[in-house]
């Protein structure tokens, strides 16, 4: 299950599971759910019969015998689950149900400014606005600084520790964290970690005036200084919030001089590595935005295998891929990487590796079997491979996450082919078995026995793609696609 999905390529990634498994997502983009051919369920607002059941739970009454205010209520949340929940977190704290609906449209006024005229969900913004008004204005503006973990997953109670502190110890920070989640406007995550709905994240982005805000980019740096410790940020590699965010926070922070010495402190490079893979590190240097940090990162992806084998390789395999290259400042940056204390070769010429100035891209690792045919679509993006234990892996070449496998072979794939659009996938093994994938879904739409152990293959793209099928002996053979049941 996968929630709020923004994009295409999030459900493409686990299209590959197998049909031994279902995938449940939800997304508020209508394109999506068509184009994984998904079954769309519309998820919206409760009925009122429903939004009554549920605001009499918080309220601890049957629905029956809540008092009028409580359709009112209701109707200002429009029904939403939230918002009931939220308006009935403020009944279970003491507030008087026939009070709620005052407190509602105060929130509704200071909301009605900041909105979209199209937004249709006015409701929920004015009901967290309304159940903020009940805490003290510090407790609100430290609510509103829990932005910076907006789009960063769960964040942990150490995280906002220092995100809070010094002004509060760590037991008044668990305090308010719980009374938080108690007023509806934080959900727990797990044991101390915690998450809040984009409608809370949209709340607190206009307390600091918006995603841009100055006041925003402060929040994220004060969070930075309260993690820093003397030297470099090696450290916080380890840590298991900061680690994979500390990018993101300079660059909301505004810290742009500082992101870059890290991406090119190999110290940093090597702790990421070792703590949290090749596919993180690299997602550091979406936010690279000079020659150095970009040619970095295009180094680390030529020498995946090797790195990610042993983070300890990494100095010399930056050296050797970054020395020669026409920008001084990468060249001098590769040179410093060779100073006498580290001796990175005992003696002799620097290794013989492929610079990074070459045409070749990167290296995609993580094959245990022996692979005999690969295939490249025509923009370059996608590249599949077939094995001898009878896998397909579809390899996305714009990213940096693993392979998806396709699977129904049973023998070793001896061919592979790709639409040229990137769409469509053939693989042909040694038994005659033919088979064909939508790349979207990691669905198998059409197969094929042949006489014959197969030996070539190609996908023709046309309103009706067809499959050219060579094999070891006898004819060959042209296939027009059409969709198995």
């Amino acid at each position: 299950m996968v929630d709020n999905v923004r994009e295409l390529a999030q459900v493409h990634a686990l299209g590959g599971l197998g049909r031994q498994y279902g995938l449940v997502f939800t997304t508020w983009d209508e394109d999506i759910a068509p184009a994984m051919r998904a079954d769309p369920v519309e998820v919206g607002a409760l009925t009122e019969k429903q939004a009554l059941e549920l605001l009499g739970l918080w309220c601890d009454r049957r629905a029956s015998r809540l008092p009028a205010a409580a359709r009112q209520v209701c109707a200002q949340v429009q029904n939403l689950a939230l918002g009931v929940v939220t308006a009935g977190a403020m009944v279970a704290r003491g507030h008087s149900l026939t009070d709620v609906p005052a407190l509602l449209e105060q929130g509704a006024d200071r909301v009605r400014g900041d909105l979209d005229p199209e937004y249709p969900y006015r409701g929920l913004p004015a009901a967290i606005e309304a159940a903020l008004t009940t805490l003290p204005e510090e407790d609100q503006d430290r609510y509103a600084r829990l932005a910076v973990f907006a789009g960063r997953g769960p964040f942990p109670r150490a995280a906002a520790e220092r995100l809070w502190g010094p002004e509060l110890s760590p037991a008044q920070v668990a305090d308010l964290l719980a009374d938080l989640v108690n007023r509806a406007l934080l959900t727990p995550a797990g044991p101390d970690r915690y998450t809040a709905h984009d409608p809370h994240y949209d709340v607190m982005f206009s307390r600091l005036g918006g995603e841009d805000g100055t006041d925003l980019a402060a929040a994220h740096a004060h969070l930075i200084e309260r993690y820093r410790r003397p030297g470099t940020w090696a450290h916080a590699a380890a840590d298991p919030y900061l680690g994979p965010r500390l990018i993101g926070h300079l660059s909301a922070a505004g810290y742009a001089e500082e992101l870059r010495t890290v991406l090119a402190d190999v110290a940093w490079i090597r702790a990421r590595l070792a703590h949290g893979g090749l596919s993180g590190l690299l997602a550091d240097y979406d936010y690279a935005d000079d020659a150095l940090g970009l040619q970095i990162a295009r180094a680390l992806r030529m020498s995946a295998d090797a790195v990610t084998a042993d983070p300890e390789l990494v100095a010399v395999q930056l050296a050797a891929r970054l020395l020669s290259h026409p920008d001084p400042e990468v060249a001098e940056w590769a040179r410093a990487l060779d100073r006498p204390d580290r001796r990175l070769w005992p003696a002799g010429p620097y290794p013989a590796l492929t610079p990074a100035t070459e045409p070749l891209v990167e290296t995609q690792f993580g094959y245990d079997n022996e692979m005999f045919k690969v295939a490249i679509s025509a923009d370059g993006s996608t590249a599949i491979s077939g094995d001898v234990a009878g896998s397909i892996r579809v390899w996305d070449l714009t990213g940096d996450g693993e392979p998806r496998v396709l699977t129904g072979h049973t023998a070793q794939v001896a061919a592979v082919a790709i639409s040229a659009d990137g769409t469509i996938a053939a693989g042909g093994d040694i038994e005659g078995s033919v088979r064909v994938w939508d790349l979207a879904t990691a669905e198998c739409i059409a197969s094929w026995i042949g006489d014959h152990p197969i030996k070539g293959c190609t996908v023709i793209s046309g309103e009706l793609p067809r499959i050219g099928v060579g094999q070891n002996r006898g004819a060959p053979y042209l296939l027009e696609l059409r969709r198995t049941a």
